[in-house]
């Protein structure tokens, strides 16, 4: 006769229930949110494409710069509060974003109204992209690299990571979808409002499963010794490394290197 479960023990099958709707509920709110993002900042400069532009590279060097020392620290804490922050972070910077977008396109003040405050929007709304991509990387990326792997092993391991390559594939599809439709069926506005206050009320059910699930599997997720981590490298560290070496090269090939550039 098998053993009871303890209150806050789940069987395997639960857990991989509850991992996978987490993860498809925060994925799939995450891609209608991403589909908005660059049509909202076209709307912060109109006519032109430098906002989109300038979102994209801060966001990307500052993901770029600051996850790896923050993967570092988050692989010896808990990850019971690493998981929280992360979904904190998200919750506030998506929260944020919407703030910003409702005020800057409402015209809550003259400035607003009349785009001289466009910069000020452009900057607070990538501001809280930065913040949100550092909680993406410390909630759903670490839980589908680092969870999965503690929690399951063998054939329920490859149909975990299976799934969960599906549910990103399909939130890929129908998260701009679902977004389209909002936008479309409400006043562009409201909609941008809407999609945003959906992908927060994704986030409570979404720690809440997490949270269940580290509950249940503690054991298994603790967080390693400082010897185990693996502390990555920043990654334009090598590229700055190879273009002071090939500047201060001494066979001159810097002026051939650069008058291939500009024929190629």
């Amino acid at each position: 006769m098998a053993e009871p479960l303890l209150s806050n023990e789940l069987p395997d099958n639960v857990v991989y229930r509850n991992l996978l709707l987490s993860h498809g509920i925060t994925r799939l709110a995450t891609q209608g949110w991403l589909f908005i993002a660059p049509l909202v900042l076209v709307r912060f400069t109109p006519g032109r494409l430098i906002g989109p532009a300038v979102w994209g590279l801060v966001t990307m060097l500052g993901s770029a710069l600051l996850a790896p020392p923050l993967g570092a620290w988050a692989d010896q804490t808990d990850r019971r509060w690493v998981v929280t922050l992360g979904v904190s972070a998200q919750a506030v910077a998506v929260l944020g974003s919407t703030l910003v977008l409702f005020l800057a396109l409402q015209g809550a003040d003259a400035r607003v109204a009349d785009g001289s405050a466009a910069p000020v929007a452009l900057a607070a709304f990538t501001c809280f992209s930065v913040l949100e991509k550092l909680g993406t990387a410390l909630s759903d990326v670490a839980v589908k690299r680092e969870w999965a792997p503690r929690l399951f092993q063998g054939d329920r391991l490859k149909r975990t990571n299976s799934m969960m390559s599906q549910i990103d594939l399909w939130s890929e599809t129908l998260g701009p979808f679902l977004a389209g439709l909002l936008i479309t069926g409400l006043d562009d506005v409201f909609g941008f409002v809407a999609v945003g206050l959906l992908n927060v009320l994704s986030f409570p059910p979404q720690l809440l499963l997490l949270r269940r699930i580290y509950a249940a599997r503690a054991a298994k997720l603790q967080p390693l010794r400082p010897e185990e981590v693996h502390r990555k490298a920043n990654p334009l560290t090598p590229k700055t490394g190879a273009w002071s070496a090939w500047l201060h090269h001494p066979s001159g090939i810097q002026p051939l290197g650069g008058t291939g550039w500009v024929m190629g």
